[in-house]
């Protein structure tokens, strides 16, 4: 069984699925199932729970339940450079966690999990191949996502020093869900659409400089287009 992971923008997508309770050792999970195939919105469909409340932990542990083998994530992102530009997107292959939360299921052991390979490189070159095919095509293939806790947007200062280590674009949930399947031994790829430029950042374009956001339209187009890529990456 594969899955897909969405939050901002892509709540939409229960109407593809079934609605199903699952409980787990780390709590209840409210998961939409069609097929082979499972959506977990993770801020519920309602988009009620802030990304520092999420129950990560029931999350994934739902997944493993379900013997799900490979995961593609959908995260909204502000763009930090201009590698991924807002109303576009671009394949994840390393994060910087900057949360400060508890991501492990290992509690009471001491187990080190390698993290020298984050994201699965042959699950993210399918989605990049079959992206290359299609309406809107990604912008990279290599970008670096760093997570902050929230619900609070970063400051032009973070967003500066984020910059200065390398980061590409920032968002507040992806690096709690790697580590989380990396853990459990679950393939894992991460899709980053811009949704808008990160605090203090322009790109030299008023347009973009004094949007905020993607109006409603745009997104849900994006979020499609991509969960049509997914489909056919699953497909494979």
């Amino acid at each position: 069984m594969d899955a897909i992971i969405g939050g901002t923008g892509t709540e939409n997508l229960i109407e593809n699925f079934e609605p199903k309770k699952l409980i787990t050792g780390f709590g209840e999970v409210d998961a939409y199932i069609s097929d082979n195939l499972v959506f977990i919105p993770r801020h519920k469909a309602s988009h009620k729970i802030p990304p520092d409340r999420i129950n990560y932990k029931a999350e994934l542990a739902c997944l493993e339940q379900l013997k799900v083998s490979r995961i593609i994530g959908l995260y909204a992102v502000g763009s930090i450079n201009d590698k991924i530009l807002p109303g576009n997107w671009g394949i994840i292959d390393d994060f910087i966690d900057f949360s400060g939360r508890n991501l492990t299921f290992h509690d009471e052991t001491v187990v080190h999990t390698d993290f020298s390979q984050p994201l699965d490189k042959e699950l993210s070159n399918k989605i990049y191949q079959i992206g290359m095919e299609s309406s809107l095509k990604p912008q990279c293939k290599s970008c670096t996502y760093i997570q902050t806790n929230g619900p609070r947007l970063e400051t032009p200062k973070e967003i500066n020093f984020f910059k200065t280590i390398g980061a590409d674009v920032v968002g507040m949930t992806a690096a709690s869900e790697i580590i989380l399947a990396g853990e459990l031994g679950i393939k894992t790829a991460a899709i980053a659409f811009s949704i808008n430029p990160a605090s203090g950042v322009s790109f030299g374009d008023s347009k973009t400089e004094t949007v905020s956001f993607l109006n409603n339209e745009k997104q849900n187009e994006l979020v499609e287009t991509l969960y049509n890529i997914i489909i056919q990456t699953f497909k494979d």
